[in-house]
């Protein structure tokens, strides 16, 4: 499948996680932890624009990504606020992805 130029993808991951009782980005899903399956999916439906918004555990998340080689290339978003909710976080992920883009996927990690 080829690439979509006019399409991003914001993730997402900057929360607690309270009611899962561990941090949900970093849990193991298959060989790789949530997030990385999260950009993998994106990624093989043609989406190279991918954005990760971080907040609670940043450098825990930044850590794992980069050392993944499935993240290489994606844009990691600092969103200091996140502690006032996700709507912090999809707004720091829009100002990251900026006006170039047509469309956007939305995705909690």
């Amino acid at each position: 499948m080829g690439e979509f130029s006019d399409i991003a993808a914001i993730v997402l991951a900057g929360g607690f996680s309270k009611r899962m009782g561990r941090f949900k980005p970093l849990l193991p899903l298959g060989d790789l932890c949530v997030v990385e399956r999260v950009i993998h999916l994106f990624r093989a439906a043609g989406v190279s624009a991918i954005y990760v918004v971080m907040g609670h555990r940043a450098e825990d998340l930044r850590s794992r990504l980069a050392g993944s080689g499935v993240a290489a290339g994606v844009t990691l978003v600092d969103n200091p606020r996140y502690a006032e909710g996700m709507f912090s976080s999809v707004q720091a992920g829009l100002a990251a992805v900026g006006a170039d883009i047509d469309h956007i996927f939305i995705q909690p990690v």
